[in-house]
This record gives structure tokens, sequence and C-alpha cells, in this order.
């Protein structure tokens, strides 16, 4: 049987390519020290991620190109990000602003999704969808969900859900369609049993 030793190098024909960026949030201390000196915790993140795919023999002109930007200070202080835009070769974007419960550091239940801002753009038009979230304070598993809640926490500053801010309790449900009309269903609540499975929603 022949062996092969090699392959041609016009044999590979490109057709999707990713890149990726990245940065450094600012360090933190750690938990103890080495030798008597405190060691420091250093913290990537990912600012820009480009995918792209081309046609079988034009590996310069893609055909769909989306790329993802977060900045340094779109991170918050645990590493989440805040503001994420997502933007593709037809000139739509889309901008997703976030605010995380981090109320449970004991039991490390962190970066729970408190709300949830999404704009998406398109030749001169925009649309904005909103949502809320709760959570079992027992273990984080997610209880309920408001799809355009009346209010939204002012954590969307800095990321963080206020301490105060209850959707289960203060966020009742009200949206708006587009004609005047008033839709049902904008508002799920999960019933869990203690081993966290869904027993009614």
């Amino acid at each position: 049987m022949p062996s092969q030793t090699g392959i041609p190098a016009n044999s590979f024909h490109l057709v999707s390519e990713e890149s990726a960026g990245y940065a450094q949030l600012g360090s933190t201390t750690g938990i103890g020290s080495i030798n008597g000196a405190q060691h420091f915790v250093y913290r990537p993140v990912q600012t820009l991620s480009v995918a792209s795919k081309f046609e079988l023999g034009d590996p310069v002109n893609p055909v769909s190109r989306v790329t993802t930007t977060q900045n340094v200070g779109d991170f918050d202080t645990f590493g989440f990000v805040k503001k994420s835009t997502v933007s593709a070769l037809d000139g739509s974007s889309t901008l997703t602003e976030s605010a995380y419960w981090h109320e449970t550091t004991g039991k490390w239940l962190l970066g729970r999704l408190a709300a949830s801002r999404v704009t998406k753009n398109y030749g001169g038009a925009s649309t904005t969808k909103t949502s809320a979230f709760a959570y079992r304070s027992s273990d984080g598993l997610l209880v309920k969900e408001v799809v355009e809640p009346k209010d939204l926490p002012d954590g969307f500053a800095d990321g963080t859900a206020p301490s105060g801010y209850n959707p289960v309790a203060t966020l009742p449900s009200e949206i708006t369609a587009p004609h005047g009309g008033h839709p049902g269903g904008v508002e799920k609540t999960y019933s869990l049993d203690n081993f966290g499975n869904t027993t009614a929603a």
C-alpha cells in the first residue's frame, strides 16, 4: 500500500476562522501567603472574539463575520460580563447588559443573573427586551422569571444587583404589545423540591 508522505498545501481551503483577544483585570490579593509574602490573583478576560466563514475558493471575503467585544471595564469584580456587543457584517448589532446576584459568596453562589437588557439595532431601528430573575437563597436555583418587569435594578451601572432588589416581591409583569394589547404569559414561577427538581412551573 502506498504511503502518503505529505499533503499539498493547496489541498486545504479556508472555510472558517476564529480569533480572540484578551486583557487582564486588576489583580487581587489571594488567601494566605507564600513564605510570608502576600500572593496575588491575576485575572485574564476575553475582550474580543471574531468568527468568520468563507466560501470555497475565496478565503479573503467572508460571507459572515460575528464580532463580540467587551472592554476591561465591562466585567464586574468577579469577572462576569456586564456589557457585551455583538456585531455582524450586515450592520446589525446586539448590546447585552447584565446585573448579577453575588450575595451568597459564602456558598459560592456567584453570578446568578438578576436582570438582563438586550438591545438589537438594525437599519436605524432598535428593539429592547428586558428580563428579571429570582433564585432560591438556599441553593441558588431559579424560581422565577419576569419578562419586561415594571422596574429594573440600578445595578446595570456596576453589574451588581442591590441587596434590596427582589423580582419576586417587587416586579410584577408589565408589558405592552405593539398595538396596545397586554399579552399574557410574561411571568413564570418554578416550584422546586429539596433536590432541585422542578415540580411545577
